[in-house]
């Protein structure tokens, strides 16, 4: 295993942040319109007041908790980067989810800014925004994605192209094919390019960072698609310590 030195890392981060810029989708579409297709729902936690949390995770400590609304919204011009799985505005800053806030320098590349090589991808395209290979994302991020977009409706006009660098991490293989609504359809793109994609239809999250709350309507849906078929007892919250992580 190669090991790289700590300056070369705090080198490398500090490049990146001068390089790379973030912005929300609403920063970069302030005129995109919101379809609203989940509303909010609320999670009682009662005793997480008693846990020392971090400050970005601080908001459980609020009676209820809500989970976040699910909308979507049809972006143009923006660009997908396949190795990281990024989107990017038309200016190619990093467009972050707003409850992620921003990703750590060391996770970023450059290349996207550097990139010459563009193809377009025409029609309406979306893309699943978390980083790949996290058993954790896939179920928190991902998954509930497709729910969002599942209930689009009549928002969504034409088919979806879901785009993504193959192949797909083992935790996808078992979920996404079984999760992706009417009318979404896997398209696998090669990396080495940035793809120009002409309509992106973006779909937020549900939950907010450092909480994998989700509404009951969605987990009542995912466990009767996937969970044993045996009595459950919904009493139970688990909270996981991430100090040592």
């Amino acid at each position: 295993m190669i090991r790289v030195a700590r300056p070369l890392l705090s080198l490398r981060a500090e490049i990146t942040r001068r390089l790379v810029r973030e912005v929300t989708a609403a920063e970069a579409f302030p005129s995109a319109e919101h379809a609203l297709h989940v509303p909010r729902f609320p999670i009682e936690t009662p005793d997480v007041r008693a846990l020392p949390l971090a400050e970005p995770c601080r908001a459980l400590w609020r009676e209820p908790y809500r989970t976040r609304e699910g909308y979507t919204a049809t972006l143009p011009g923006v660009l997908y980067y396949p190795e990281q799985n990024l989107i990017l505005s038309p200016d190619r800053s990093v467009i972050v989810t707003e409850h992620h806030g921003r990703i750590r320098p060391e996770r970023l590349h450059w290349t996207p800014r550097l990139r010459r090589r563009i193809a377009d991808l025409p029609g309406l395209t979306t893309s699943l925004r978390s980083f790949r290979w996290s058993h954790y994302r896939t179920l928190i991020d991902q998954l509930p994605l497709l729910y969002v977009l599942g209930h689009a409706g009549e928002a969504v006009e034409g088919p979806v192209r879901l785009v993504y660098e193959p192949p797909l991490s083992p935790a996808e293989q078992h979920f996404v094919p079984r999760c992706l609504p009417p009318g979404v359809e896997l398209c696998p793109v090669e990396p080495g390019s940035l793809y120009r994609l002409e309509r992106y239809l973006y779909a937020s999250y549900l939950s907010w960072g450092g909480f994998g709350g989700l509404p009951r309507l969605y987990l009542d849906d995912f466990l009767r698609a996937f969970a044993p078929r045996r009595p459950r007892t919904r009493d139970r919250l688990v909270y996981v310590s991430r100090a040592d992580a």
